[in-house]
């Protein structure tokens, strides 16, 4: 619950700041970085999990097809476009989508990573079909 209030209040500062407005102030962009076995989890199967998410938050979601590092703990950058409220309803979805591995082994390690460690993971090769 903490977390989804944190990325909330980013989402609020974000969407008054209007540092972020893309289509000349109608769309807001939000950048996360992922762990790939939870944007598996969030794409499922043939894209439906993202589909059905688009759909009922509103908002336009892009996930980059190349991952940092291998393993359930590689970084997956995901793209979130849409007005504030859709973007917040998303991310709280995203976030979700995170905690479901937790309590995984290799999810202290991920979360603990800095930007510099992150910038300096090798590159996976893409998804098969992207």
């Amino acid at each position: 619950d903490a977390m989804v209030a944190a990325m909330k209040f980013v989402t609020t500062i974000v969407s008054e700041s209007g540092a972020c407005v893309v289509d000349h102030g109608r769309e807001l962009r939000f950048t996360a970085i992922m762990p790939s076995k939870s944007v598996s989890a969030l794409i499922g199967v043939a894209g439906a999990n993202v589909k059905q998410l688009q759909q009922a938050t509103g908002s336009h979601i892009h996930v980059d097809s190349t991952a940092l590092g291998f393993g359930p703990g590689g970084d997956r950058v995901v793209h979130v476009h849409g007005s504030a409220q859709s973007i917040e309803k998303a991310v709280e979805k995203l976030v979700g989508f995170m905690t479901d591995f937790i309590d995984q082994p290799w999810f202290p390690k991920w979360a603990e990573r800095t930007n510099e460690e992150r910038l300096g993971a090798l590159e996976a090769p893409p998804l098969p079909g992207q």
